[in-house]
């Protein structure tokens, strides 16, 4: 009569041991990708794994490799976030609520719509490491990273950065504002993939689950709101600005992307 009984199991991605008996020998089977390695009653298990030491600190590092290649590390003022692309994510509109509860120092991945759904996104190049930012009438947008500021005690005021991510270098990029003012006292958006830090955004409802975006001058204080350039470049698309006159800002939809096992 043949039988088998397993009574030790590990499995790690593609990594698997396990410990077999049955009624003629004791086996430990050791499979790596396709590749397998056994050993019997006739040869312990500790001089098994001193004889095959090296192959197997050689598996466990390919699956850390491997692990490690699934994610990418972006980096800004000494803040680590750990980008990791998401497929068919689930997206969740945000309102007052949520915002309000959102976790201080937490980064969301989130796209932002303006009332007739064209998404932010980040355009040509400006100058060095600084791209534009624009409103793309014919796209959802890019991703983009939310990163809540604390609040200070007895304030419901929300206050955040918001990054967008380099494509080929997974750097984190602040959107802020230009300090060049024009004559309609209005600054360009762009997204700053430099040393500079991204402008302070207050986040401010403004009905029907939407919200008016703010920055405010660190010198003189003028209060700048985001808008969408009326005027249509390249093909449905119009630039992001801030308007520091009419304290005037066009609404926009947050939505946050999840993953769906979150």
């Amino acid at each position: 009569m043949y039988c088998n009984l397993h009574v030790f199991f590990l499995k790690v991605n593609q990594i698997t041991i396990y410990k077999k008996f049955t009624n003629l020998e004791e086996e430990i089977i050791i499979m790596y990708l396709d590749i397998h390695f056994y050993t019997t009653n006739k040869e312990t298990l500790s001089r098994f794994y001193s004889k095959h030491v090296f192959l197997i600190l050689g598996m466990l590092c390919a699956f850390m490799l491997s692990m490690m290649s699934t994610t990418a590390q972006a980096q800004s003022d000494n803040d680590n976030y750990f980008w990791n692309t998401m497929r068919n994510p689930k997206k969740e509109a945000i309102d007052s609520t949520i915002l309000q509860g959102m976790t201080p120092n937490a980064f969301y991945v989130v796209r932002l719509y303006d009332n007739k759904g064209c998404g932010l996104q980040w355009g040509h190049v400006v100058y060095e490491n600084e791209r534009n930012a624009k409103f793309d009438c014919s796209s959802e947008g890019d991703d983009l990273v939310l990163r809540i500021i604390p609040r200070s005690e007895g304030t419901s005021e929300v206050e955040g950065l918001l990054y967008a991510i380099g494509p080929n270098s997974n750097k984190m990029c602040g959107l802020q504002w230009d300090i060049k003012l024009t004559e309609y006292n209005e600054r360009n958006a762009k997204f700053d993939c430099g040393d500079e830090g991204p402008s302070v955004m207050k986040i401010t409802a403004s009905g029907n689950d939407m919200f008016t975006i703010q920055t405010i001058a660190p010198k003189n204080g003028d209060k700048c709101k985001l808008q969408w350039d009326s005027r249509v470049i390249n093909d449905n698309e119009h630039n992001a600005k801030f308007d520091c006159t009419s304290n005037k800002g066009d609404p926009v939809k947050i939505v946050r992307l999840m993953d769906q096992l979150t």
